[in-house]
């Protein structure tokens, strides 16, 4: 799938890859749309993309919140139009204890960051990618979840 001209929502902008990923969508044509909840951090990310401010929208949202993240759906609509990809990368991590020892403020923080935001977040863009042939989602996870250990049944 090229890229070019396609508008490219990317959740977790601020973290370890989105900034990576952005710059790569950014360098083959795409205009980015970055979600994170801070916006200095999503105005650097934006910066050092090929275009800059003027191509490239940042939208500071708590995707944890499922008005958040339709409001934030909304506007990359109407700023960049209608969200061709959308690439799915918050995440966080908590781990070192057993099933049983895991805190539930873990058990909470995890569902919440790692299940719920995903899940608000694809409703909230489901709309855009299915109106039209080019929608694409692309979640991604660690690889623990397909093989957790002892100490991070919570994580995975």
């Amino acid at each position: 799938m090229s890229s070019h001209g396609r508008v490219v929502a990317i959740t977790g902008a601020t973290g370890l890859l989105g900034p990576v990923v952005a710059r790569a969508f950014a360098a083959r044509g795409a205009r980015v749309a970055l979600l994170a909840r801070d916006r200095d951090e999503l105005d650097q990310v934006a910066a050092a993309l090929r275009g800059g401010r003027d191509r490239h929208l940042v939208v500071p949202a708590d995707l944890s919140s499922a008005e958040q993240a339709v409001a934030a759906a909304a506007t990359v609509r109407e700023r960049l139009g209608r969200a061709d990809v959308l690439l799915h990368l918050v995440g966080t991590f908590r781990g070192g204890a057993g099933l049983a020892q895991t805190a539930s403020s873990d058990w909470q923080l995890l569902f919440e960051v790692n299940f719920w935001t995903a899940v608000r977040t694809l409703a909230a863009f489901l709309p855009q990618l299915v109106d039209g042939d080019r929608g694409r989602i692309v979640a991604v996870s660690t690889p623990i979840a397909q093989a957790p250990s002892s100490t991070n049944a919570a994580y995975a």
